[in-house]
């Protein structure tokens, strides 16, 4: 989602399709090579999203709830999302998550910063968001997470039309649909059932009263 979003890869390549290389005349793109990204939620993903960056030479800001290990606490969001060139949300779905990212927090960010969620959706406000991208009062967006579910009755992600925008690829919940995703969850589920066995403790436990 990231290289998609800043590459402005979904629109390149629908214009390639149509016109050739008149394609090329197209904006350009970010380059994320010495940009600065804020990694917002510092769990098991935010920090493997945050070494990625570091991987192609962006500096990194992390943010969790507590802070801790390299992070700023969340009450310190509003001093990290001005340097933000790319806002990346690895967070679950809390009471206190909710709408984390709203209309005051998109007049702090740089017009020209990219909003990539993978995470969950309503920790964006989700009409805050998209009159930011219809607007054009940040960069673009790249999500994989949404609003409205199948399991919910709806019959689209979400109650405005994210999909009239260029400015935004989108992605039907599918960050965890890999080849590997059954062999996985069952290896997890293993080390699980053989953890309670031994009486050690267990690995990644939910903490019922954080959320998550």
């Amino acid at each position: 989602l990231l290289f998609a979003t800043a590459k402005r890869l979904i629109p390149s390549d629908a214009e390639f399709r149509q016109s050739g290389w008149k394609a090329r005349e197209q904006p350009p793109a970010m380059l994320l090579f010495g940009k600065k990204a804020v990694v917002l939620g510092y769990g098991e993903i935010g920090r493997r999203i945050a070494d990625c960056c570091r991987g192609i030479g962006m500096s990194v800001i992390a943010v969790s709830r507590t802070g801790g290990g390299g992070a700023l606490p969340a009450n310190r969001l509003h001093e990290a999302l001005p340097e933000a060139d790319v806002l990346l949300l690895a967070l679950p779905a809390t009471a206190e998550t909710e709408g984390l990212i709203g209309e005051e927090e998109f007049r702090i960010l740089k017009p020209s910063c990219i909003l990539i969620n993978v995470g969950r959706g309503a920790t964006v406000d989700e009409e805050a968001l998209f009159a930011a991208l219809s607007e054009g009062r940040i960069g673009g967006a790249g999500l994989d997470v949404w609003y409205r579910y199948p399991r919910h009755g709806a019959d689209r992600p979400s109650r405005f039309p994210f999909e009239r925008l260029g400015n935004v690829v989108l992605s039907p919940h599918r960050g965890a649909d890999v080849d590997e995703n059954e062999s996985l969850r069952a290896q997890a589920l293993n080390e699980l059932l053989l953890a309670a066995a031994q009486g050690g403790p267990i690995p990644n436990e939910v903490d019922v009263a954080a959320g998550y």
